[in-house]
């Protein structure tokens, strides 16, 4: 999601007493060239704000911060031609 390249986010953000969550989905241009189907990818980040403990950064310092799980998924199409002379089946474009 941090490319230099066009892409549609959308992000949403539940905040609640008790848990939080934040969902996010994005667009993205194909990996492969000539490819008619995009990348897709999401994210889930839910927080448990009762739950809470210090967390230290590599080098930076530390902070107070709710326990927390996140989950990504990441959808992409690769279409490898036939390494062949004669082809049987037709590249996909």
């Amino acid at each position: 999601m941090y490319q230099r390249t066009l892409q549609l986010k959308l992000s949403r953000g539940f905040h609640g007493r008790q848990v939080s969550a934040d969902v996010a989905v994005a667009i993205e241009r194909p990996p492969q060239q000539d490819s008619a189907t995009p990348e897709l990818v999401a994210g889930l980040h839910l927080s448990l704000n009762r739950w809470s403990g210090y967390h230290t950064f590599y080098l930076s310092g530390s902070a107070l911060q709710p326990a927390s799980l996140a989950v990504t998924a990441d959808y992409r199409r690769f279409a490898i031609p036939e390494l062949s002379a004669f082809p049987r089946a037709p590249s996909i474009g």
